[in-house]
Parts: structure tokens; sequence; C-alpha cells
């Protein structure tokens, strides 16, 4: 097995870090209580001004019927630095359209980017 040096590997993330013709801005859920005791989602800006790449996902409806269970499929995808800190549930605005992120593509040996499995969700 082949393995890359660090200086490759660098060189690979810069050539993806071309590509990153969109912004993001990383936001994160805190969950308070209102006066009924009910659970309240602000939105917390955790990260401005990040630099990624939004694409849709090809042939893939939005909302799948498994069973008795309703799943939802996600329907783009971000790219953006292999070194972001984004979690699943947490939220990005692109443009004039926010995101809710569904999964967060991990465990690759060389990461070049990091990739967000996304739905578009209303602001």
């Amino acid at each position: 097995m082949m393995l890359l040096t660090a200086a490759e590997l660098a060189s690979m993330r810069a050539t993806q870090a071309l590509a990153w013709p969109d912004v993001a801005t990383h936001l994160t859920p805190t969950s308070t209580a209102n006066a009924l005791g009910e659970a309240v989602i602000a939105w917390g800006t955790a990260g401005t001004a990040i630099p990624c790449r939004l694409a849709p996902v090809q042939a893939q409806t939005r909302i799948s019927s498994v069973a008795t269970e309703t799943v939802t499929l996600p329907n783009w995808v971000v790219t953006m630095a292999y070194s972001g800190t984004v979690h699943a549930g947490d939220r990005l605005a692109i443009g004039s359209r926010t995101y809710e992120v569904l999964a967060v593509a991990d465990g690759f040996n060389w990461r070049t980017a990091l990739r967000l499995e996304c739905i578009s969700v209303e602001k």
C-alpha cells in the first residue's frame, strides 16, 4: 500500500479548496425551556465566511418510506475544509437559504475535505 506524504496531502487539500465558490455561516443549536417548560431551539453563530461548495444530490427523493418509518434523505452536499467542526444537527446558512446537516461523511484515511449531507430548511 502506497502512503501519501504530508506534502502530497497538503497539495490535494489546496487543490480541493480551489473549488469552493460559496460561503457559509455555521449555526449550532442551543435548547432552552420557555415559560411552559417546552423546549425552544435557538441558533447561535459558530463561524462565518466559511468557504464551501453547495451541490444538489442527483436522482434522490427527499422523503422515503421504509416500512412504517419515514426517513429524510439528503438533497444537498456541502463540501468545506477537512478541518471543519460541523456536526449532524447543525445548520449552514449559504446565500439566502439554510441547510440542516443530516450526516457528516467521515472516517476516510486521507481526508481532503469535509462532506456534509444536508436538507434545505425554512429560515
